[in-house]
């Protein structure tokens, strides 16, 4: 290597070092708010897991009493939750050092993916416990506004146009 290609590799490793470490001491930037969607969606993500009402609650006019109510229903179950998420993440672990160690054992495989299954069906009623909870909070003029707003949202899988087991318009271009 030439000494004027060390020269500059090592002044572009030091000012590329300099302006990472600036953007990561800078407040409200980082890690935590790069990627897919900004700031906007870490704080939103971050104001979910603190309790706070959900985006799509926040546009139906909720009364103080209302978010209280929410916010309670969100809270008794967080404990719960939490340790179903702490299960959840130990069986995946368990799951896949099971699955990559070098004496596999199928029974041992088939119990953890057993219970992997029934954790995740028990998040998901604890869940719609905790939706039809709150559903009841609201208003029926709240409920149809609520519902509306589910009608309009698209799909899970149709982002970008992409629905499962339709072809592709042709735009002509």
């Amino acid at each position: 290597m030439k000494p004027n290609e060390l020269i500059i590799g090592s002044i572009f490793a030091t000012a590329l070092t300099a302006f990472g470490a600036t953007a990561y001491a800078a407040p409200g930037n980082g890690p935590q708010c790069t990627g897919f969607g900004g700031p906007a969606t870490h704080h939103a993500m971050r104001d979910r897991q603190r309790g706070a009402t959900p985006p799509h609650f926040r546009q139906l006019g909720l009364s103080e009493a209302q978010r209280n109510q929410i916010f309670d229903i969100k809270y008794k179950s967080m404990p719960t939750m939490r340790q179903h998420y702490q299960q959840l993440r130990a069986t995946r672990i368990a799951l896949r050092e099971a699955s990559t160690g070098t004496n596999y054992d199928a029974a041992k495989v088939r119990t953890l993916a057993d219970k992997l299954g029934k954790l995740q069906a028990d998040i998901a009623t604890l869940r719609a416990a905790d939706q039809h909870k709150i559903y009841a909070v609201l208003t029926p003029q709240q409920q149809s506004q609520l519902q509306k707003m589910r009608n309009l949202r698209p799909a899970y899988g149709t982002m970008r146009g992409f629905v499962p087991g339709v072809p592709a318009m042709d735009t002509g271009s």
